[in-house]
């Protein structure tokens, strides 16, 4: 009987984001929480100026958060693995880059796995990342080894780190590199497509490798769903829009 109140509701409600309240709870890698600021401020407030919403870094599990409609929607890389999660992927990773600072000899040396290996990595460490990281991965399949700095789930911090030290970082967020733009003691440098395409294989074992909205079932209001659709449009474009500068 709810499920069908429910559904009698949506069919027959009216939605006029001017005149509409509510409010969503987000939670985002570090790398995306600007990004959802910004999706919020350009693409969702200026049509529903009456929404809110609290954004914050997801540094933990939060599916069954997600599923009982305690949090709204997630945004994460394509590593989670809760089967009873809905999911829009907004975006494919493309290029994959190694920051360092400035001056560093891995910005200017031949770009091979073996002159990688010789410096350590620091990684941009998420809650449910792989155990070893990618970099480290690869390098054990070919023979070599690299040495693991530390790991930090911030972007922040990450940027000082390496513009004070000889670590490198492994990305692949395109807001990640247009923010590496903004600091003048740090830069980045395209992997080669071979070594992209091995990262990508390792990372494609259950979906595409990209970047997602994930969302539960609970709430399917038409708000909820008009919100959604902004998000997965405005992030898709935000990250078009970094990829193309």
């Amino acid at each position: 009987m709810v499920e069908q109140y429910q559904l009698l509701e949506r069919q027959h409600s009216v939605f006029s984001p001017s005149q509409s309240g509510g409010h969503f709870v987000i939670r985002a890698y570090d790398e995306f929480v600007y990004a959802v600021h910004k999706v919020i401020d350009n693409y969702i407030l200026p049509e529903a100026p009456n929404l809110r919403f609290d954004v914050r870094t997801l540094s933990h599990d939060c599916s069954n958060e997600l599923i009982g409609g305690g949090v709204d929607f997630v945004v994460v890389y394509e590593g989670f693995d809760d089967a009873r999660l809905n999911y829009e992927i907004f975006s494919e990773t493309g290029d994959i880059y190694i920051l360092a600072r400035k001056d560093h000899p891995v910005l200017a040396e031949s770009m091979s796995l073996e002159h990688l290996s010789h410096y350590p990595l620091l990684e941009i460490d998420n809650y449910n990342d792989l155990t070893c990281p990618l970099l480290v991965n690869l390098c054990r399949d070919n023979g070599l080894q690299m040495d693991v700095a530390g790991y930090t789930d911030s972007v922040a911090t990450a940027m000082q780190i390496l513009a004070e030290s000889d670590s490198i970082t492994l990305s692949c967020n395109q807001f990640t590199r247009k923010f590496v733009d903004m600091i003048p003691a740090v830069s980045y440098r395209r992997l080669t497509d071979n070594m992209i395409e091995n990262i990508k294989e390792i990372r494609s074992e259950h979906r595409t490798v990209g970047n997602y909205i994930l969302y539960g079932n609970i709430n399917n209001s038409p708000a909820f769903n008009w919100v959604k659709s902004k998000l997965v449009y405005g992030l898709e474009r935000e990250w078009r829009l970094a990829a193309a500068t």
